[in-house]
């Protein structure tokens, strides 16, 4: 039976600050695939490092990649919509489960008139074309 996740009381936008300096407190989908060992860039122990304080998380903020990937949501959600003929909204909360409370997620757009349908947007550089072959 899946697990139902409900969305917290604070909206993330109002909260950002506190989802960077609370991010060893749960296990968010940028960890998975650090846990499943399919990360290049972050091993399970570094992960485990970050999250129980023995060395602090690298700030990715400034990071060129970082940035353009959220400049480029609102295009990436367009042209699925163009592309579907399915319309999708900002999705301004995190959603935690009610089973596993540290598991925690923040979507990028809900696909609307889909009650268990997310729209995750992704980019990336003509550089790594290579990886996708």
């Amino acid at each position: 039976m899946p697990v139902k996740v409900h969305p917290t009381k604070r909206k993330v936008r109002d909260i950002q600050a506190d989802i960077k300096k609370n991010r060893n407190k749960f296990i968010g989908g940028s960890d998975v695939g650090s846990i499943m060992g399919v990360n290049e860039w972050k091993s399970a122990y570094t992960l485990w490092a970050e999250k129980v304080g023995l060395i602090e998380p690298e700030d990715v903020d400034d990071k060129e990649s970082v940035w353009w990937g959220t400049q480029e949501e609102d295009l990436v959600a367009k042209r699925f919509e163009m592309k579907t003929g399915k319309r999708v909204r900002k999705s301004n909360y995190a959603y935690s489960c009610k089973e596993y409370p540290f598991l925690v997620g923040h979507v990028d757009r809900l696909i609307q008139k889909e009650s268990k349908a997310i729209l995750e947007c992704k980019t990336t550089s003509a550089f790594n074309k290579t990886n996708y072959d």
